[in-house]
This record gives structure tokens, C-alpha cells and sequence, in this order.
């Protein structure tokens, strides 16, 4: 009996240190796994650190630190209205935001919805769906103009600019050059049927390019167009040759063209609201004085105003067009 009972302890002892030999093993992590978490974290790392990095400059150098809006005081010799209130008359009653407002000699008004309007034109417009519309015999009718199909044909038009020879232009930025090219349409005012399509050479208006506004020389030979490049930050002054039907890239990334970041003000509410950030928008307006000899530009976030001697441009662009030899295309757009 002794013997029995002296034995059976020593059993379990050994049944429980076996187990606990076990559990301490099965406990230790295999050395494989822990390498492969700590390769997992330094490829996480390397992955993470440069996305992080191209975001943050990416938004700093878009919108950067913004400065307060420049105060009214500053602008010197405020001009008086030159025309009061009741001279103003209501022409349209829209449903959405217009983009842009063009009237031809015989009084008809044509215009676009804004594209970067934060809706949905489907939803909104419905069966009245239109880009490019034109007013009809009252304030609230309005018509796709020049047709339905054509509304199809268009991305994002913001600039519409009717010139001496009748002719409605129309410039599509194509949402950024993101999916699509940007192109260049003109309308003949006389038959309302499209007369000619441009599509951009990647060179002249690529990824990120926002070709914005334009303006038509008055001579109906040339098209100054700025490109205000918000995504790809390469502001640039484009110039459409319209016999030749060629452009060209010019004063790319000029420093004068930048705009400055600032916290814009609009009736009291700051653009952009994201804090300490601002708003750059580079070269925007753009326009020429009634002869054509000078052409106005600026940044939008600018105190600065330019002005370039159109005579210098068109010499640059005769020049680059005498150079081309039997292929007219093939320098388009290598002119910087």
C-alpha cells in the first residue's frame, strides 16, 4: 500500500511538469513569425511614408498656408458704377448657377451651366438636360443649343466667347485633362451647326490643365486661352493659330503667373474652410483691349495685373510656324 501511495504522486509530478514544459514551449512565439511582423511593419512603413508625404506636399503646395483677403483699403482710386441699379434688368431665371453668358448682334443669349456646380445636372435639369443652352422667347425657357446630341459631345465648358465673324466658341476643359483631352469647338451663328472640332495635343494642354478662359482676337485669327492649371501647377499662356488650326504653349510655368494662397472671402464665408489652409488659383481672366493690341491677364489669388503686346505673341507663334516645313503639326505645341 505504502509503495502505491508513494508512487502515484510521483507520477503526477512528472504528467504536470511535462505540461508545463509544453505550455512554456507552445507559449514562445516561433521566431519565423515575429520576423515576418517586423517585415510586415518596414514594408507598411516604406509604403505608408512616402504616400503621406506626396499628400501632405501635394495639398501644401495646391493650396498652401493662406494669407487674410487683402482689405478694400487698398485698392486705390475706387471707380464709380457706371451703370446704377435700376438700368439692370433680370434676363434669365435659372434653375442652376451659370458658367459663362455670351450675346450675338442679333440679341440672343447663350450660356452654360457651371460644370464644377456641386450637383447633379441629370437630376436637377431632368429632361431638360443641357450643357450649352440658348434663352428662349421669355426669363425661365431655354433650349440645348445647338442641339441634344451635341450636349453629349461636351465635358465640362466654362468659357464661351462669341467673335466678329459670328462664330460661338466653346472651351472644354475635359474636367482637368484627368479622362479625356480637352477640345475647342466652333458654332456657326448663321446656320446654328457646329463648324469645327479641336482636340488639344497632350503637349499643349495635358494631364491636370485647365484650360479656362479665352478670348478671340479680333482679326478672327487667333485664340488667347489662359491655362489656370489648379491640379497640375504648370500655368501657362495658350495660343490657338484658327487658319492653321495648330496651338501653341506659352510662358509655361511662368513665375508671374503663380497665384499667392490666401483665405478667400465670399459674402462672409472663407474659401476654402479647412483652416489654416488657403486657396491658389493661378492665371484665370484674360482679356484683350478693343483694337487687340494688348492682351490682360493675371492670377486670381494675385494684387498683380499683366499685360503682354499681342504683336510679341503672334511674332513668336509666325515664327514657330515658319519653321514647321511640310508637316504642320509636327512642332504643335513644342513652342515654350
Amino acid at each position: 500500500m505504502s509503495n502505491d501511495n508513494s508512487t502515484a504522486p510521483l507520477n503526477n509530478n512528472s504528467n504536470n511538469n511535462n505540461d508545463d514544459k509544453k505550455i512554456n514551449e507552445n507559449a514562445k512565439p516561433p521566431r519565423s513569425s515575429s520576423r515576418r511582423c517586423g517585415l510586415c511593419c518596414s514594408i507598411t512603413s516604406a509604403v505608408l511614408i512616402p504616400i503621406l508625404s506626396i499628400l501632405i506636399y501635394f495639398i501644401l503646395s495646391r493650396l498652401g498656408v493662406g494669407a487674410p483677403s487683402p482689405p478694400h483699403s487698398l485698392f486705390k482710386n475706387p471707380q464709380e458704377p457706371l451703370l446704377s441699379p435700376s438700368d439692370l434688368e433680370i434676363a434669365a431665371r435659372l434653375p442652376l448657377p451659370p458658367g459663362n453668358v455670351a450675346v450675338d448682334q442679333d440679341g440672343r443669349i447663350f450660356f452654360n451651366f457651371h460644370p464644377e456646380f456641386n450637383g447633379d445636372l441629370h437630376d436637377i435639369l431632368k429632361e431638360n438636360y443641357t450643357k450649352i443652352a440658348i434663352m428662349g422667347s421669355d426669363d425661365v425657357t431655354f433650349y440645348p443649343y445647338p442641339d441634344l446630341a451635341f450636349q453629349a459631345e461636351v465635358i465640362s465648358v466654362l468659357s464661351l466667347r462669341i467673335d466678329a465673324l459670328h462664330r460661338l466658341w466653346l472651351l472644354d476643359f475635359a474636367d482637368h485633362a484627368i479622362q479625356h483631352s480637352p477640345k475647342l469647338f466652333s458654332i456657326d451663328l448663321e446656320t446654328d451647326s457646329l463648324s469645327m472640332r479641336y482636340t488639344f495635343p497632350a503637349d499643349v494642354a495635358g494631364t491636370g490643365s485647365m484650360l479656362n478662359d479665352m478670348q478671340v482676337d479680333p482679326s478672327g485669327k487667333y485664340i488667347y486661352i489662359a491655362d489656370t492649371s489648379i491640379v497640375a501647377r504648370r500655368p501657362a499662356l495658350v495660343v490657338f493659330d484658327i487658319d492653321r488650326k495648330i496651338s501653341y504653349r506659352l510662358c509655361d510655368s511662368l513665375p508671374s503667373f503663380y497665384g499667392s494662397s490666401y483665405q478667400l472671402q465670399v459674402e462672409g464665408l472663407s474659401i476654402p474652410n479647412l483652416g489654416p489652409l488657403g486657396m491658389s488659383i493661378h492665371i484665370d481672366s484674360i482679356a484683350l483691349d478693343r483694337s487687340g493690341s494688348y492682351l490682360y491677364l493675371g492670377a486670381v489669388t494675385s494684387r498683380g495685373l499683366l499685360r503682354l503686346s499681342t504683336s510679341h505673341i503672334v511674332y513668336m507663334v509666325e515664327r514657330m510656324a515658319s519653321k514647321l516645313g511640310e508637316d504642320p503639326k509636327a512642332l504643335e505645341g513644342k513652342y515654350r
